[in-house]
């Protein structure tokens, strides 16, 4: 039956309409709110889709927040069972909040995650090696060429194969004490100014290292370096 509603029913529903209406305004509402139940019984919606499943009432939640309709949640009795009532409706609007702020959680999280990811996917494709701190100075996140240059820094400029590369080497002794450093420097001003660094390996490869507060947008209270 859900597959015949997806189909086609959905468009003969006269409670569809008012379920997914942006301007509607009420949250909760049931059938004899939109259609009384004796011109009901006279609808091929009923007659082809309703009464071949025993059902009669129904029960919309509509879960709306700021104008955009989130989705909607159909509650269904049978003929025999007693009808919907107001005390239903009451119940029902005590719980719309609470399932619109679980819905909003959850696409906020899922915004977050894909915000998240096109993120460390660009930085991953960056030439650059780049590496993000928490206020802690500790690593959440480093692509290829960063975990590259902290392991040759870790093992005094020795080449090695990148399949070799740990996934989290430790950062270098004198790249931590720089982050602590600006970190420190942060804390005593309002400056959102860095530091630089020119280092050389003991191969004669030369890396320019450049430390920058950045706002804190991946973690919410906890500026990253």
């Amino acid at each position: 039956y859900l597959d015949q509603y997806a189909d086609c029913y959905w468009q003969l529903d006269p409670l569809y309409q008012v379920q997914f209406s942006p301007n509607g305004s009420q949250s909760v509402f049931k059938t004899d709110d939109v259609i009384p139940y004796s011109q009901l019984v006279n609808l091929e919606y009923y007659q082809a889709f309703l009464q071949p499943q025993d059902l009669f009432g129904e029960l919309v939640i509509r879960l709306c927040s700021e104008g955009n309709v989130k989705g909607a949640i159909s509650l269904q009795r049978r003929k025999e069972h007693p009808g919907f009532a107001q005390q239903d409706i009451a119940k029902a609007q005590l719980m719309v909040p609470l399932l619109v702020n679980i819905f909003e959680c959850a696409d906020n999280q899922a915004k977050t995650d894909t915000e998240r990811m096109l993120l460390e996917n660009w930085m991953e494709a960056r030439s650059e090696g780049i590496i993000l701190l928490n206020s802690d100075c500790q690593p959440f996140f480093s692509n290829r060429q960063a975990r590259a240059f902290c392991f040759q820094m870790n093992n005094r400029g020795k080449p090695v194969a990148e399949s070799m590369i740990p996934a989290d080497p430790p950062l270098p002794g004198i790249v931590l004490e720089d982050c602590r450093a600006v970190a420190e420097m942060q804390g005593r001003t309002d400056s959102r100014s860095g530091a630089n660094r020119i280092v050389t390996l003991t191969n004669d490869q030369r890396y320019y290292l450049k430390y920058l507060p950045l706002s804190a947008t991946m973690e919410p209270d906890n500026p990253y370096y």
